[in-house]
């Protein structure tokens, strides 16, 4: 790990980064913001993993594994922002498949009447500052849904 803080302007510094830096982006660990970052851009973020069962009638799990409960964000608050990066970010193709593959096996394990299974990321964005002082609400809600994903073939 120590070799990922060589300086990018070296090929020892390139060469890790190509290979360090997926692992540092899903796990959080990868900052590129500078002290004059300071305005957030979430002012929440919930995540739901809903899941069908025979009848066609939705279930909330949650998004952990393996009890498949429902993340407290003040509690755990980099698990967000992992789910985040896993599904807004193409380089985590290799973890969200991962993710997805280990959720199929536990929810056939745990729930075997459950057909299919998404994801929904709700997130609040909040509006620019200029928006705001125009009139427009802090931040707006904002759902986004990946899958459905099968569970039975």
């Amino acid at each position: 790990m120590l070799l990922g803080i060589a300086p990018l302007t070296s090929k020892l510094g390139e060469f890790t980064s190509s290979k360090i830096d997926p692992i540092r982006w899903t796990l959080g660990t990868a900052q590129k913001w500078d002290m004059f970052h300071s305005i957030p851009t979430l002012s929440g973020l919930k995540i739901e993993l809903v899941a069908t069962d025979n009848e066609g009638k939705d279930h909330i799990l949650g998004p952990e594994l393996p009890e498949l409960d429902v993340i407290n964000p003040k509690e755990k608050i980099r698990y967000h922002y992992t789910f985040l990066r896993m599904f807004q970010n193409p380089q985590n193709e290799t973890f969200r498949k991962s993710y997805i593959d280990a959720l199929k096996n536990s929810i056939s394990q745990k729930k075997p009447e459950m057909v299919n299974f998404s994801i929904h990321l709700h997130q609040n964005f909040i509006n620019k500052i200029q928006d705001i002082q125009k009139g427009s609400e802090i931040s707006k809600p904002i759902v986004q849904k990946f899958g459905p994903f099968t569970l039975k073939e």
